[in-house]
């Protein structure tokens, strides 16, 4: 045999050495791929007490869809740059199904991180809270800082409570816009513009340095006739007199200053909450309805998975303990941010 064949067979049996290697090592990536996708797909449900409280923090602002297409939220999802938002159906989801599980013996409603949403979606909710109230059990909400949309919805719980030490602020409905005519005329922009007819106003940013009389009372029209329904539902809601409201947000710096200056004394002072608690006065008054497990040591026994395979948001919490066991999906919008949590209770 020659030295050249024997040169030969030795890089040939190393290729043919590679090459089971290559495929090997494609079944073994194969298999963990479809390990984890079908692990994903059979994953155990976690297990409930008997008796919790679903605990919903909506984060950021409410929408009805979340912006960009999947692929670009799984890429904000990976890089942690998801936008705050919650899906309005996410809660309407969690609320209808908690109606009906006798488990679920009351819902903690926590606003402190809701940073905004349209009259619309806050009804969409309401509407919600109000189906959830009828089946008996109660509406507990909770709030650090209480704004505007937050205490739309905080109205119609059965008991809206503030921390001592929160801020609550009301504003109503406002408009502002950016007007360009000045700087079009430093740039020596040649503009053009043509219109017919007064209230015209989708092209005065660029002819006006101010909001013309017609443009500030077409949106003046549009912006109280919004007010006014918000203020009729939270008056009906919560059951406070009319016209309280437009009251506090026309006179707030003589009603804070008959609280001593304190925004939540303020808000308790006027009915607008129930009452000032801390958090551990707060999981306290949890208790009473969701009940206490003395052989758990946790604060919240948190269940992330609480309905299952469906993609929605949420977690239950049992009124007791001191940590949380995060055994699931996040809640409704309320994780958003670090993405879903693990479906094996830990307890």
């Amino acid at each position: 045999m020659s030295e050249r064949n024997i040169v030969a067979r030795f890089f040939a049996a190393v290729w043919r050495g590679a090459n089971g290697l290559r495929k090997f090592l494609h079944l073994l990536l194969l298999l963990i791929v479809f390990g984890l996708f079908f692990g994903a797909m059979t994953a155990g449900q976690p297990r409930l007490p008997k008796e919790a409280a679903l605990f919903i923090q909506p984060t950021g602002l409410l929408v009805e869809q979340l912006e960009g297409d999947p692929f670009e939220q799984a890429i904000a999802e990976l890089v942690g740059d998801v936008p705050l938002q919650t899906l309005v159906q996410d809660i309407v989801d969690a609320l209808e199904f908690a109606s009906d599980d006798d488990r679920i013996k009351a819902v903690h409603l926590e606003l402190s991180q809701l940073g905004g949403g349209s009259l619309d979606k806050l009804q969409r909710v309401a509407d919600a809270l109000d189906a959830f109230r009828e089946s008996g059990k109660p509406v507990i909400a909770s709030a650090d800082f209480l704004l505007q949309q937050g205490f739309y919805l905080g109205a119609h719980a059965d008991e809206l409570y503030m921390h001592p030490e929160g801020a609550f602020f009301l504003q109503g409905y406002g408009s502002y816009r950016n007007y360009f005519k000045d700087a079009i005329d430093l740039l020596k922009i040649d503009w053009n513009i043509f219109r017919v007819g007064t209230h015209k106003s989708a092209v005065e940013p660029f002819m006006r340095m101010d909001m013309s009389p017609e443009d500030r009372e077409s949106r003046s029209q549009f912006l109280e006739q919004l007010w006014s329904m918000y203020r009729k539902d939270v008056v009906a809601a919560r059951g406070i007199e009319e016209g309280s409201i437009a009251g506090f947000v026309n006179d707030m710096v003589a009603r804070v200053g008959a609280s001593g200056g304190d925004l939540a004394t303020a808000a308790h002072d006027n009915g607008f909450v129930d009452g000032l608690m801390t958090r551990i006065e707060l999981q306290a008054r949890i208790k009473e309805y969701a009940g206490e497990d003395e052989d758990d040591e946790s604060l919240y026994a948190s269940v992330h998975c609480y309905r299952g395979g469906r993609n929605s948001r949420w977690h239950a919490a049992a009124g007791h303990g001191r940590r949380r066991l995060h055994v699931g999906i996040a809640a409704a919008g309320a994780e958003r941010r670090v993405g879903k949590g693990r479906c094996a209770a830990r307890r």
